[in-house]
């Protein structure tokens, strides 16, 4: 009779692109579907996402499993992740409440846009403090945004241009690039 092989496996937020959680299992479709009730997947699946699925080890005995598993939380919560398997972590819990914060206060300031557009922007918005800082990449945008729909109003632009592109261009200010998923310095 051949030994039982595990996994371990992190789940990755795809809109922050921060690991969640990690854990290990012998059946991980299984497991990722049992996940599915945890109320931050359930926010993403509201947006027609799902978190990413990111095997870190694959079959390994038992043992060494439980190991790995610790070796990973150990980790990724080093690294700053707000695990929800890690509760002790204070860094981690304050991470994970700054987090909700940002994405609760950009969602209600970008509410006036069409969804899509706001999804881009807030998507946008937390790439750049992640590479820039709030401060400095906020206060530009806003700057950016009123000289447009000022130049709009007076007729100075046509056609117009959307928060989404006035977000990107704000980057370019910084020598950022935006490539869909996130912010990145274009001399890096």
């Amino acid at each position: 009779m051949s030994e039982q092989t595990y996994s371990t496996y992190a789940l990755v937020d795809p809109i922050t692109t921060k690991v969640r959680y990690v854990g290990m299992t012998k059946n991980l479709k299984q497991r990722y579907t049992q996940h599915r009730k945890q109320p931050w997947i359930q926010e993403l699946l509201k947006k027609g996402m799902s978190p990413i699925l990111d095997i870190l080890d694959a079959d390994i005995a038992l043992e060494l499993a439980k190991e790995r598993e610790q070796y990973w939380i150990h980790k990724f919560e080093g690294e700053g992740h707000a695990l929800e398997n890690v509760v002790y972590n204070e860094c981690a819990i304050y991470a994970r409440q700054e987090e909700a914060d940002l994405q609760a206060r950009l969602e209600k300031e970008y509410s006036y846009l069409p969804k899509k557009q706001s999804d881009a922007v807030i998507q946008i918005t937390k790439g750049a403090y992640d590479h820039v800082g709030v401060c400095a990449w906020e206060d530009a945008f806003s700057a950016a945004l009123f000289t447009v729909e000022q130049l709009e109003e007076d007729g100075i632009i046509s056609p117009p241009i959307d928060e989404v592109q006035v977000a990107i261009i704000t980057l370019r200010r910084w020598k950022l690039v935006w490539n869909g998923e996130e912010a990145y310095n274009e001399n890096v």
